[in-house]
């Protein structure tokens, strides 16, 4: 029912011209129109009355709404409008409340408010629904109400209140928001954002309590487009599904956890329409971040399509596990026993379920400093089209656009303003909580001709302006400025579209692009019922105080710029915050920005610098800013603290470990907690009074985060108090780091980022992003920034998304410096030895006429005086002095640095290039050109023998051609015109200009200073034109010149400089009047400089990246400091080189002071590159290290090498540097210097520094190799391995034939090497495999790398006597020992307490077991947990096997089988990032290192790598059980496979093709194989599940792959797993090729163990250690007559006691090599190994899957009682039913039905009847076998394990209409309820398990008597509960079927049957037909005495009259025929009563 009570209404407006209005309401809803009565001329209405509409059983549509009009009623013409209003009703529906007092405006037609307001009550009753579960029940508690908890995806509980509504406090409820929002670590979070391959698996198990009646449920997953459907399940309401379905990704990780998987349960026969039952919705991110990254076995609450709508509609169990690269699945594995499982502990509801519906209300006030979009052209196209007049300057037509979890919401269109005004108000909805976890902001620029324009992008977390907790908050912000980042500002007409995607949000925004004001607050309650509103004005004045601005200054000055990228044209660099700084923005002031623009300078190597020298640039960025430091100053002290904290946890942790005493260890922890204390003590800096604002969310910040500092002060006290393990207080300690860094989150940081970019000349290559808070200063040091004035190097890196150029644009050292203008003393003082010197500047042009330099012609295209780009006009005689500071001095040239350096600074040799040119006519001769001589690039360039050698220089040779490029023999190149290029070596008639290269060589005789290399003395630089490169040495084919001209600026005043700003008037401008801004230059000029020294000690680099496609490198390091590189010797073909150099870096000069060096020194830059013969060298990785400072040489301790990681662009494995750097400065004399390679001026590392080495053993088992792939198509065949070790190389035999034999005849190899002691310096072993051809060709065909040796250290066994090893025919791997050998010891494991022994002494043990099913798979249940699988396996004491859910190998205890071999893989091919090395075979080997006496004449150890048997081949017999598979990959379009095995041994194959599984992921194969095969030649076992197709070609589904040779090999015993019994006979009779006893002496032999001395059959001796039968054996426990003798038995318990592989069951992981890294399911097998020379093995396991019994299902069915009557007869006048029954079973697709007993009106049907089915079934299992097929045209039948369960539903049967459904009852006929003796007793209680609840039916006591008087029967009766029918076989009464009868659930019938279970063979004894047909025995059932009025109505019409009409009606029908005579007699009398009174009238009167 929907209710609106309109009370009043006021202040209505008269638009009457006479008298006043007549108003009324109305409104129509639903086509409903209603409306109240008119009160006559009164604005101020009283009405009091109520609009109702009545709900038919479906609720409105949230998103509905009601709209109300007041009108004005005429009685002549129209009604006219006097105001109207609207009501959303989605905030009645979900406020939880029945009514809402509303108080509404009225707004006219036009949507403008009125005077009018509307007074209404509304009023809410949701129609009724069915509940899922009958009342009493738990699940219906839940969903019904009574408050409690509801489980969340994050498993926090929320608290909820009886309408199920989360509280709206914010404390507890919203710590479970916050979960879903990101507080806290997170799975997904730990991944990369990169590009990532996912499998999601979805398996539906089952669903229960849908809601409805006569269902056909099927479950569609839809994964974004991807939707799956599970088979349709008939006709129930609790379907089994069981299907699993699979889905793949490749996207990014962020991408993935915002993807929803839903999940639609659906009516199969509804409409589409009403085809939905119930949905969820969950995000993928939510999975992931669960253990295992799965939710297993859990349940989902359904709710209905429409998402607002309460209720549960049912509940459905599902299992989702999300699998990344290297991921294992969980078990999805249905657990428990689904009847008894408590649903309500394991339930998750959906976000949208019940949940309080909430609103975010964003205050969006204005924007400021947009950039410009658009272009003057259309501009144009937007006035022809009328959109107005565009201002040229603001190109920008801005809109904010509002958005979270999908939903948006914008501003209107500020046209042309790039400073917008918006004044709005928006609104969005949603569901609280929400599991999204940030608000997005997007400017945009409206476009009407195209799609509208991102401006920028910016991110608002919740998880930053919200807080868990009690003391918790909802989201709040501002009002604060929000800063855009995006691509560069200056604006493109082609777009930028490497940097478009910026904009969007996506990467790293490279520029400011503005910002807004806004302000967020949250409600919760109700949803907005509008999108958006203007502001009011007094929200406009609230936020002037936001807007008060401070006067910021910036510095920056420049130290170094090295490895500069761009060469060819000057640099500079530019720093800008905001908008200030930008020299390309002309809306602010200017401010010296900028540096100036240099040339960049080689450095001698392989890089690049700017030559600044002592005079560094400085420049500075004026700006104005709110002033929020308070906010900036707290999060540096948190993070100053948080610093603090980890470093001291560092030098804490290292002092552990250098092994300190407990005393001084205990000292250093106080000491970090003391200081810890300290620092969370001093207060949190407050806003200044009346000149900083706060905000809402300032102070919740504020006493969030005192609370959180007084809970580490409280924390770190009791630590103090109560510490006893360091290590454990060093974790307490990092979470309270962890916590503080938390806390160090500011997101009302309005202040932009400071930019650094480096351009040349109007293009910005790279830059530098940097937090404003990292450089800002505070008075309190503890408040400023980290970096504030210190100095730090920053690494460019280019702008946009596309850009993955491992270069770097710019190595910078800068000092940084940001506080206010009042506050720029501090940036002076802080630089002690240095001073700032300002500049004006100007250059002098002039151009070169007729050989004059003049100011005018045609080549000076620039002013006379002009800046340096020649854009503004700025003549030296107009500069006045800025306001506050004067000249001093008069102007002076001062030429620009880089002209010092010509192009061949830095080097020692240089080749001197000219080109020649001609040309020609069209069939003409060849002639000079008229540039008869140019450079490269066609520029004018002086003649060839006018070209002289510098001073310094002098010529190696004459000119030559060169010859050594593409062209003819003389030299020459052709093309057709010169300009356009695309020279050529041939020459064509149309080619008409040629050139040709002459070179000549010249070698540096002697340096000559860069200052002598001017040499124009008057300062000026040249060049051909004007935008080339200057430089210093005026040619002939120069043609301008400029100079540049400085003079200094001082402060005439004191106090704080002023901008200096020159204002400079343009005399060219129109008037005259026209003023350029121009600012000076400034630079830090140190007043101190030292000379320095730097030492690089590269001594060895390790697991480079491969270059070439040899897979090996050929590396050299270039080692940058400064401006000065140097690069070490390049190493020959290898990944791990030795370079063993120092490099020195002499006559260093460093400007500034020593002390400034010492704390903060310029960065080492090592990069590592690949020399290739022809081409660039290709890069390989980069390192930075830091040098240690040595101010006093004399006291220098050498420092310690280290390893440094190499990273090549987002890769962070590209290898690793051992080096150390030392920087000394030259104040005394330097150690001597390192001693030199052979007398040259290579220097080694010195030896203090060098790792200290010793002798050193390196054992080598080259066992051989394996799988290996052919190289240069050709097989390899004759492989030698070579081990390459710290210089020394040992190489091992030649194999003859890889094909033949693959082991090496002699596989031991030994090295004697200096090693490192320090295991950190262990070198790499390098590995080689040649392949030895013919002619002498022995080529590398693949490599790997030991990254260390390290691993394979051991401690020497020293004076270990060899023991020679008697050859055992029952041997496998210890076979054979030479004599010579020894044996690898093994210490024995602790002994485990044997397991219990069998019990059972029945005489035919094995008869018996199969009798009772004691087979394989009672074993395999029992060992798995599935007890009721197993039958009596465990109560007879019979013992169990291992089942491994990994790998046998996997298995941590047997270390991957690498004690005696490991398998390496060898590589072939480049490195590549995005791409592994190709594996190109195996290496089988292992090593073995340890230390080697110093004195030489020490005899050696032995040798420790003994005991391996030889290398020739062994034969085998390999037996392979798969047991089942799980998960498996769906292959076919039905989501299913058709699995079978193909298993391969070296060219053998075995298949399971023809008895494949038809239809399932989850098959049982139980299937055994045995195989004969040669070891090592065929280790290989690869077992392939695949799919079978009739007509494609089988599709490989996984496959997994054993290495059989580790197994065989292993000290473990891998080949047979040893039992717990020794049986011999049954279903564990013994299966090894060797008994206990032979296994235990050679187990002991193999090992260097004692052989076993027997003292008797139950005692025996190895060693020291004696083990008696008595003790291991458990006497108590009787034995069964299969088990051996006690010696026998005895030996097996003491092989337990050792580390051997126990009988066991592993469990294989399955991949596709087409997506290797993702599984695609398990395999549970077990392989055994047993070898020809041992013997036969015993006989195999039976794992034949286990086939079920045939049985025969009879039911009975008597009556049906109490039946409701669906019908009325208006004939009858009674209610009827033609009742018949289902009857099948759950799953088959056999179902039977009764007759119709016709026209029951008493409620009871008979029947008779019967229905036959006949059953497979699995006792031990309790499951039957379901056979069917999906498609008649399907070729195998499926087949399905399903619990058995029995359906009946009772139906009334209609001729014309479908049936209508009665009732329905569902029985297990494993736990068959237990049936009524009589009708009476019959209710649904019995359907609970329970009797009626007196607690839940108000204490009746009559009913509490009743209860107890049916609990008595029942015990009396002997019925407690379920019945097994298997057991009982025979069971009859009633049952009764539930049904909804108006919405309640109900009793609709009652079911007198009997259910009996008969075997194949006794239903062959006692055959019955179905129904009442023949055999129509046991029973034999006669025809159903029905009632004479059950019949077909219009079969018999007569009959129908009789027992239908007549005995209903037949007194009315005497009745009225006797009325019908009586009315014809009277009717016949009075007809003749007038006659015959005439008659006798006339007789009487005559007679």
């Amino acid at each position: 029912m929907l209710r609106a009570h309109i009370v009043n209404a006021s202040n209505l407006p008269n638009i009457e011209s006479l008298g006043k209005s007549d108003p009324y309401v109305t409104t129509v809803f639903q086509g409903v129109k209603q409306k109240t009565s008119v009160k006559k001329g009164d604005l101020n209405p009283e009405w009091d009355e109520k609009l109702e509409w009545e709900l038919t059983g479906k609720p409105p549509s949230p998103d509905e709404k009601l709209e109300l009009l007041v009108k004005d009623h005429d009685t002549v013409g129209r009604n006219r409008l006097l105001g109207k209003t609207t009501i959303l009703l989605r905030n009645l529906m979900s406020s939880g409340q029945n009514s809402q007092e509303l108080e509404l405006p009225l707004v006219d037609g036009s949507d403008q408010p009125t005077t009018g307001v509307l007074r209404v009550r509304m009023e809410y009753t949701a129609p009724r629904t069915p509940q899922p579960a009958p009342a009493g029940s738990k699940s219906a508690a839940n969903v019904a109400g009574g408050g409690g908890t509801k489980a969340l995806n994050s498993y926090e509980a929320v608290q909820t209140t009886s309408s199920g509504d989360i509280l709206l406090g914010q404390g507890a409820e919203y710590s479970a928001a916050l979960e879903g929002l990101g507080v806290g670590p997170r799975s997904r979070d730990l991944l990369p954002n990169k590009e990532t391959k996912f499998q999601i698996r979805v398996k539906v198990v089952e669903a229960r309590g849908l809601i409805g009646g006569d269902l056909n449920p099927t479950c569609r997953v839809s994964l974004g487009n991807d939707g799956k459907s599970t088979r349709v399940q008939k006709a129930t309401s609790n379907p089994w599904f069981d299907e699993i379905f699979f889905y793949y990704l490749k996207k990014l990780p962020s991408e993935v956890w915002d993807t929803t998987l839903e999940f639609r349960v659906c009516n199969s026969r509804m409409l589409r329409s009403k085809v939905v039952l119930g949905v969820f919705k969950l995000d993928l991110g939510a999975v992931y971040d669960q253990p295992l990254h799965a939710f297993v076995n859990k349940w989902l609450a359904l709710t209905a399509l429409d998402e607002d709508s309460s209720g549960v509609m049912g509940f459905l169990k599902v299992s989702i596990a999300i699998m990344g690269p290297n991921d294992e699945c969980p078990d999805l594995k249905v657990t428990g026993n689904t009847g008894e499982e408590d649903v309500e502990s394991n339930l998750l509801f959906p976000a949208g379920l019940r949940l309080s519906p909430a609103a975010f209300e964003l205050n969006v006030f204005q924007a400021e400093d947009l950039p410009r979009m658009d272009t003057g052209a259309m501009s144009t196209v937007k006035r022809v089209l009328g959109f107005g007049e565009t201002s040229s300057k603001q190109l920008v037509d801005p809109f904010l656009i509002f958005s979270f979890a999908g939903k948006e919401v914008q501003t209107t269109v500020v046209y042309k303003s790039d400073h917008p005004e918006f004044k709005q108000r928006l609104y969005l909805g949603f569901q609280f909580p929400a599991f999204a976890n940030q608000l997005k902001l997007v400017l945009k620029d409206w476009d009407r001709v195209g799609d509208s324009d991102s401006i920028g992008t910016a991110y608002l977390p919740l998880a930053s302006i919200s807080a868990a907790g009690e003391d918790g908050f909802l989201p709040t912000f501002g009002p604060c400025f929000v800063n855009f980042y995006g691509s560069t500002r200056e604006f493109s007409v082609f777009g930028k579209d490497d940097q478009d995607m910026l904009d969007e949000g996506e990467g790293e925004g490279c520029a400011y692009r503005g910002r807004c004001l806004v302000a967020l607050r949250t409600s919760v309650g109700e949803y907005p019922n509008v999108a958006s509103e203007p502001l009011d004005f007094e929200e406009g004045l609230k936020i002037d105080s936001y807007l008060r601005r401070r006067k910021y200054l910036v510095h920056c000055a420049f130290e170094d710029a090295t490895m500069v990228s761009e060469v060819d044209k000057p640099v500079e660099f530019e720093v800008s915050m905001g908008n200030f700084g930008n020299k390309f923005e002309d809306s602010v002031m200017p401010s010296p920005s900028f540096t100036q623009p240099t040339n960049a300078v080689f450095d001698g190597c392989q890089y690049y610098f700017l030559p600044w020298k002592g005079a560094k640039p400085c420049v500075t960025v004026h700006c104005q800013w709110e002033d929020i430091s308070h906010r900036l100053h707290t999060l540096n002290m948190l993070l100053m603290t948080a610093r603090t904290l980890e470093k001291s946890l560092s030098f804490l942790r290292t002092s552990i470990q250098a092994g300190k005493t407990q005393e001084q260890l205990a000292i250093e922890f106080v000491g970090v907690c003391d200081q810890l204390l300290r620092n969370c003590r001093i207060p949190l800096p407050t806003p200044e009074l009346h000149v900083q604002s706060t905000n809402l969310l300032d102070n919740l910040l504020f006493g969030q985060r005192r609370a959180r500092l007084d809970s580490i002060i409280k924390g770190v006290l009791e630590l103090k108090e109560t510490a006893t393990d360091l290590e454990e207080a060093a974790e307490q300690l990092d979470m309270y780091a962890a916590t503080l860094r938390d806390l160090a989150v500011e997101p009302q940081n309005s202040m932009p980022d400071i930019i650094i970019w480096m351009l040349s000349g109007k293009k910005r290559l790279a830059y530098c992003r940097i937090p404003a808070h990292t450089i800002l200063f505070a008075g309190d040091e503890r408040q400023s920034g980290a970096d504030c004035g210190r100095l730090q190097t920053i690494q460019l890196k280019f702008p946009g998304t596309k850009n993955k150029s491992c270069r770097i644009p710019a190595l910078l050292r800068v000092r940084l410096w940001l506080g206010k203008e009042q506050e720029s003393k501090a940036w002076i003082e802080g630089h002690r030895d240095a001073e700032t010197v300002v500049y004006a500047e100007t250059y002098e042009n002039q151009a070169s006429v007729a050989g004059h330099w003049v100011t005018k012609g045609p080549t000076m295209t620039r002013p006379k005086w002009s800046d340096a780009g020649g854009d503004m006009l700025l003549p030296r005689e107009n500069f006045g002095a800025p306001d506050g500071w004067r000249f001093a001095g008069d102007w002076f040239v001062d030429p620009e640095p880089s002209l010092f350096y010509e192009a061949d600074a830095g080097r020692s040799t240089f080749l001197e290039d000219v080109f020649e040119n001609e040309n020609r006519l069209p069939a003409g001769g060849w002639m000079p050109a008229l540039t008869q001589w140019s450079d490269v690039r066609g520029d004018p360039s002086q003649p060839r023998d006018e070209i002289a050698a510098p001073r310094g220089w002098e010529w190696n040779d004459a000119w030559t051609v060169d010859l050594n490029r593409a062209v003819d023999e003389e030299g020459w190149e052709y093309c057709v015109e010169a300009t356009l290029g695309g020279y050529g070596p041939v020459d064509k008639l149309y080619h008409l200009c040629r050139r040709r290269r002459w070179v000549r060589p010249r070698t540096l005789v002697h340096k000559v200073a860069a200052e002598d290399n001017v040499a124009d003395k008057e300062g000026w630089e040249y060049a051909p034109l004007f935008g080339m490169k200057f430089h210093a040495r005026e040619r002939k084919v120069d043609m301008v010149r400029r100079r540049r001209w400085h003079r200094k600026l001082v402060l005439a005043t004191e106090g704080v400089p002023k901008l200096p700003i020159f204002h400079l008037k343009d005399p060219d401008s129109e008037g005259g009047n026209a003023v350029h801004l121009s600012c000076p230059k400034m630079y830090l000029v140190h007043t101190m400089d030292q000379e320095y020294q730097l030492r690089a000690y590269i001594y060895q680099a390790r697991d480079l990246l491969a270059g070439d496609k040899t897979g090996f490198s050929d590396p050299y390091a270039c080692v940058s400091f400064l401006n000065v590189s140097q690069r070490t010797e390049q190493a020959k073909a290898t990944l791990c080189p030795t370079w063993d150099q120092t490099l020195l870096y002499d006559d260093l000069t460093i400007h500034g002071d020593p002390m400034f060096i010492l704390e903060q020194p310029p960065q080492v830059v090592i990069e590592v590159f690949d020399h290739d013969a022809y081409g660039e060298p290709e890069f390989l990785g980069r390192a930075v290290a830091t040098p240690t400072v040595h101010l006093d040489p004399s006291k220098a301790k050498p420092p310690p090498l280290k390893w440094y990681p190499f990273t090549k662009g987002d890769r962070a494995d590209a290898g690793e540097l051992l080096a150390s750097f030392e920087l000394y400065c030259k104040t005394t004399e330097l150690p001597f210097l390192p001693p030199t390679k052979k007398g040259g001026t290579l220097y080694y590392v010195p030896s203090g520094i060098r790792p200290v080495l010793q002798r050193t053993a390196v054992e080598i088992l080259c066992w051989g190799v394996r799988n290996m792939k052919s190289f240069e198509l050709r097989s390899v065949r004759n492989p030698a391995i070579e081990f390459e070790c710290a210089g020394k190389i040992v190489t091992s035999e030649v194999m003859k034939d890889v094909k033949q034999h693959p082991n090496f005849a002699e596989p031991f190899l030994f090295m004697e090497i200096m090693l490192p002691k320090e295991p950190l310096y262990m070198p790499p072993l390098n590995i080689k495999v040649r392949d030895h051809r013919s002619f002498g060709s022995r080529p590398v065909v693949g490599t790997h790398v030991v990254k260390s040796l390290h691993e394979y250290s051991i401690e020497p066994l020293m004076d270990v006597k060899s023991k020679p090893v008697r050859r055992q025919s029952t041997v496998h791997r210890q076979s054979t020992v030479p004599r010579q050998s020894t044996v690898i010891d093994m210490e024995p494991a602790v002994p485990e307490e044997p397991a219990a022994a069998a019990a059972g002494d029945a005489p035919n043990a094995q008869a018996s077991d199969r009798a009772k099913n004691m087979d394989w798979w009672s074993k395999y249940y029992a060992s798995a947990g599935e007890v009721r699988k197993c039958g009596d396996y465990l109560t007879k004491g019979y013992e169990k096997l291992e089942i491994y859910p990994v790998e046998l190998e996997r298995v941590a205890c047997f270390g991957h089988f690498r004690d005696i071999l490991n398998t390496l893989p060898i590589l072939r091919g480049k490195s590549s990032e995005d791409e592994e090395s190709a594996t190109v075979g195996e290496f089988k080997g292992t090593m073995r290192v340890y230390t080697l006496p110093d004195d030489p004449s020490v005899p050696l150890p032995p040798r420790q790598i003994r005991g391996i048997p030889p290398s020739a081949s062994e034969e085998v017999i390999v037996r392979v059980y798969v047991i089942r598979a799980w998960d498996l990959s769906p292959q076919d379009s039905s989501g299913f496979s058709d699995p079978y095995l193909q298993v391969q041994l070296g060219k053998q194959r075995q298949t399971t093709k023809d008895n494949y599984r038809p239809a399932t992921l989850n098959p049982i194969f139980g299937s055994f194989m045995e195989f004969t095969c040669t070891l090592p030649k065929e280790k290989d076992l690869t077992i392939s599940v695949l799919d079978y197709d009739v007509i494609s070609k089988d599709d490989l589904i996984g496959e997994t792959e054993i290495d059989l040779e580790n197994r065989y090999m292993t000290k473990y015993r891998a080949t047979c797993g040893i039992p717990r019994e020794y049986h011999l006979s049954g279903p564990n009779q013994w299966r090894d090729s060797q008994t206990p006893r032979e296994i235990l002496e050679n187990v002991c032999e193999t090992n260097n163990r004692s052989q076993p001395l027997w003292l008797s059959k139950t005692e025996v001796v190895i060693g020291n250690k004696h083990y008696r039968l008595s003790e291991l054996e458990d006497r108590s426990a009787a034995r069964p007559s299969s088990l051996g003798p006690d010696d026998e038995r005895l030996a097996l318990l003491v092989l337990h006691t050792f580390d051997l592989v126990p009988e066991h069951v592993e469990t294989r992981r399955l991949f596709n090599p087409a997506m290797p890294d993702l599984e695609q399911g398990k395999l549970e097998m077990m392989v055994d190994i047993f070898p020809k020379t041992a013997g036969p093995p015993g006989p195999p396991f039976d794992v034949t899957p286990r086939e079920p019994s045939k049985y025969q299902l009879r039911v009975v069915l008597y009556n049906v009682m109490d039946v409701v009557m669906q019908e009325y007869s208006a004939v009858s006048q009674s209610n009827m039913s033609d009742v018949y029954v289902k009857c099948w079973i759950q799953g088959d697709k056999n179902v039977q039905k009764t007759d119709v007993h016709y026209r029951c009106m008493d409620g009871e049907a008979m029947f008779n009847w019967r229905f036959v089915f006949d059953i497979n079934y699995l006792e031990a299992e309790r499951m039957i076998v379901i056979k069917s097929k999906d498609h008649f045209w399907s070729l195998a039948e499926r087949e399905e394990h399903r619990p058995p369960k029995l359906m009946f539903q009772i139906w009334d049967n209609d001729l014309i209409s479908k049936d209508d459904y009665i009732g329905e009852i569902e029985l297990d006929l494993n736990r068959l309820l237990c049936p009524a003796r009589t009708a009476a007793d019959c209710s649904l209680s019995q359907l609970d398990g329970t009797q009626p609840d007196d607690t839940a039916n108000n204490n009746n006591g009559a009913l509490t008597a009743l209860t107890d008087s049916l609990r008595r029967r029942k015990k009396e009766e002997g019925c407690q509960g379920p019945v097994d029918i298997w057991t009982k076989k025979r069971v009859m009464g009633f049952w009764p079927t539930a049904g909804e009868v108006d919405g309640e659930r109900v009793c609709t019938g009652k079911l007198e049957m009997e259910i009996e279970v008969l075997t194949a063979e006794e239903a062959e004894q006692r055959p019955a037909g179905v129904a009442r047909e023949e055999p129509n025995t046991n029973p034999t059932l006669p025809e159903p005495n029905r009632p004479a009025t059950s019949f077909l109505w219009f079969s018999s019409p007569w009959k129908s009259f009789k027992h239908i009409i007549w005995k209903k009606y037949k007194w009315y029908m005497i009745t009225l025929i006797l009325i019908l005579l009586l009315a014809l007699f009277l009717i016949l009398f009075l007809y003749n009563v007038p006659e015959a009174v005439v008659d006798q009238t006339v007789r009487n009167l005559f007679g």
